[in-house]
């Protein structure tokens, strides 16, 4: 009977870019500090860090299983899962887009404007090539069309 071997990224002999493709496929923090964080002037200066409970999130993504999240403001809710979880989802789909449901016109624009600024990122510049985003308001929802 063959044991089960466990193999590290190195094993698999796969690119710099094929390793870095699989993490982020599984850890929405590790690509939001390495890929988002190093390209926003405020990230820097700030010194923006995610924490256990945006681990803890990340996990719960991973499980595929339906979410409602409740926490306090400024816990970063909105960016994570509106704003960087659908900005990557895009990334492996060019032809989705984004729907943003909220209190009001100009909250659902500023989710969609802040994708527009991480998506100027190398890792998602590809997105934005030869596409033009607009936003369409009607009463609390704004939509990215290409």
């Amino acid at each position: 009977m063959n044991q089960l071997e466990t193999k590290s990224f190195k094993d698999l002999k796969l690119t710099e870019r094929q390793e870095k493709e699989a993490i982020y496929k599984y850890d929405l923090c590790d690509l939001i500090d390495k890929e988002i964080y190093t390209n926003h002037r405020s990230a820097q200066i700030n010194n923006w860090k995610l924490g256990a409970l945006h681990k803890e999130w990340n996990d719960l993504l991973q499980s595929g299983c339906n979410l409602v999240i409740e926490a306090p403001r400024d816990h970063l809710k909105s960016f994570f899962f509106s704003e960087c979880y659908a900005l990557e989802q895009c990334h492996g789909d060019e032809d989705m887009s984004i729907i943003i449901m909220s209190a009001s016109d100009g909250l659902a624009v500023k989710r969609l404007d802040n994708i527009k600024r991480w998506a100027k990122a190398p890792r998602y510049r590809h997105l934005l090539k030869e596409q033009t985003f607009k936003a369409e308001r009607k009463s609390g929802l704004a939509t990215a069309r290409q």
